[in-house]
């Protein structure tokens, strides 16, 4: 969901808003707009729950595990179809190449050299989003956490949200959470809401090393070096 605000009687009010909505028409998500603070109190309440309830706990462990073996194996597999789709192209790319060497450069149709152009614009393309793809498995594989280090992230981003002011509060939310989806639909009193964590560990233990006694300008300074472009939204759903 994404943060906005309107105006009622001259007065601002802040609500969550189903990203589709903001970006599509009304009717593209039956999702309920959902005041602000009702909706980031309610995920607060949450971990405080997770964090004291042991059996909770464990169920949000299990299912971050979980989530975090699955998007490694989707990168997997998309590294595997990305590495194929290069070989395509520089195979087309070497032939064409030889096709050249033979006709020589000067009796080349422009058609081949501009087809060589345009594989090579899609090969750098390929190789780019490879080697993303190759940080987000690094990334992964290097922070497999373990509950100890969960449960101290949880305890810390807590910490934080008690300490800073609202609009600092938002930003921890998105640098904590990778998205939230309500499932409230228009019209219904009641629902539930889907609240997902970073898949990559490496964030959870940036919070986990924070220290428990904590500046508002540390915990300003750490949201800028974890996000530093990123605004103040929630990460939004799909």
């Amino acid at each position: 969901m994404t943060g906005s605000y309107g105006t009622k009687n001259k007065k601002p009010y802040y609500y969550y808003k189903c990203t589709s909505k903001i970006h599509g028409s009304s009717k593209s998500c039956p999702s309920k707009t959902i005041k602000m603070d009702y909706l980031e109190n309610f995920i607060f309440k949450i971990t405080k729950i997770i964090i004291e309830d042991q059996r909770a706990f464990n169920e949000e462990f299990k299912k971050y595990s979980e989530r975090s073996c699955s998007s490694l194996e989707k990168l997997l597999k998309e590294e595997k179809v990305l590495l194929a789709n290069l070989a395509k192209v520089k195979g087309e790319i070497k032939h064409m190449n030889e096709v050249i060497k033979l006709r020589g450069i000067d009796k080349a149709p422009k058609s081949i050299l501009d087809e060589i152009t345009n594989l090579e614009i899609s090969q750098n393309a390929i190789q780019k989003s490879i080697d993303d793809n190759k940080k987000k498995i690094e990334a992964i594989k290097r922070t497999q956490i373990d509950e100890v280090v969960f449960k101290r992230a949880y305890e810390r981003f807590t910490q934080c949200i008690e300490k800073a002011p609202i609009d600092l509060q938002r930003d921890m939310f998105s640098t904590f959470f990778e998205r939230i989806t309500s499932h409230i639909k228009a019209g219904d009193e009641s629902g539930h809401i889907t609240i997902k964590l970073h898949a990559d560990g490496e964030i959870l233990e940036k919070w986990a090393n924070l220290g428990k006694e904590l500046t508002l300008d540390e915990i300003s300074n750490f949201r800028r070096a974890l996000y530093p472009r990123q605004d103040s939204n929630l990460w939004p759903t799909v």
